[in-house]
């Protein structure tokens, strides 16, 4: 090909960048005017991960009244019933209801196993929840080896097994969603969270890298949502002291959880809450370190800790 022709190819190829651009940048400012469409998610099976409390629970509840099939698991059996029993006050039919005992942190055989229990007890899941999280809350030198160790395996390799087992089914039917709830620890560094921080940003990496997967590959049906909450009202969060806590309170689990649901109806792939962290991400690419430090601090930097977190908490 000559370089004429090389350049009006490039140039062909150009035009229609631009266009796709502006197309995607006038629905992204139309859709934040006028909200899309909600899909429906009745008769999806859903597998939510850490649904014994907080955030977990609260994203039960909002699938069950609106029809799907819940697959709920959880280290605590106790909370666990709590959380199936409430999801029953919605009516929906407990023969949709599927709670599970499982050990996030078990090893790839293990998962793989309550995968195929799974498959047999209710069938291929086809929204997946990666909601489950736990945290040291310690100084990276004072993080214990098998503490950070148990953090990645909960929080990133759980996450990543889950997905190994189910997402070939997804790819088959060109259908599925893929919720990972990040928190704010996957869009900033903060201090006695080297552990969660780690396995956060771990986590938005392989969410967005699977998103553009699924996107050149062509699973239009395939939706992927990263969610990004600063700070829960929940037993996790709440032992973690903010400096200005009255700029950053913490915000119900509720709350939060209808905020995902519509994320994940109208299929947006990144939702902040509150919407002050989009500001805040912006702010970190353009300002120096220091100086976006100083605004960390006096917003949402969490200092150290007063007590101490038991692993084995969702």
């Amino acid at each position: 090909m000559s370089m004429v022709h090389m350049g009006i190819s490039f140039f062909v190829e150009l035009i229609f960048l631009i266009l796709e651009f502006l197309k995607v940048m006038f629905w992204t400012v139309f859709y934040f005017i006028f909200s899309p469409t909600e899909k429906y998610v009745r008769n999806e099976i859903v597998l939510i991960t850490g649904s014994g409390k907080g955030l977990g629970r609260a994203l039960a509840i909002e699938f069950a009244k609106r029809g799907s099939i819940l697959v709920l698991i959880d280290i605590q059996d106790t909370e666990n019933s709590k959380t199936v029993e409430l999801v029953k006050t919605t009516g929906l039919n407990s023969k949709r209801i599927n709670a599970y005992h499982f050990i996030l942190s078990r090893s790839r055989e293990e998962i793989r196993e309550v995968c195929e229990c799974i498959r047999r007890d209710v069938g291929e899941v086809t929204i997946i929840i990666n909601n489950a999280g736990i945290q040291a809350f310690r100084s990276f030198m004072e993080c214990k080896e098998d503490e950070f160790i148990s953090t990645m395996r909960v929080n990133i390799f759980a996450s990543y097994w889950f997905l190994r087992e189910f997402l070939p089914s997804m790819l088959s039917r060109n259908h599925g969603h893929i919720v990972s709830v990040a928190s704010s620890a996957g869009l900033f560094g903060f201090c006695h969270m080297s552990d969660n921080c780690t396995s956060k940003f771990a986590l938005v990496g392989m969410m967005e890298s699977l998103d553009h997967e699924l996107t050149l590959a062509g699973y239009d049906g395939i939706c992927t949502t990263l969610v990004y909450p600063a700070s829960i009202n929940t037993t996790l969060y709440a032992k973690s002291r903010h400096l200005f806590n009255y700029l950053t309170t913490p915000l119900p689990p509720q709350f939060v959880a209808k905020r995902i649901m519509h994320a994940i109806l109208v299929n947006q792939k990144n939702v902040c809450i509150p919407r002050v962290l989009y500001l805040l991400s912006v702010l970190k690419s353009i300002l120096p370190s220091k100086a976006f430090m100083l605004i960390a601090n006096f917003v949402l930097q969490p200092s150290r800790p007063n007590l101490e977190v038991n692993l084995n908490t969702f």
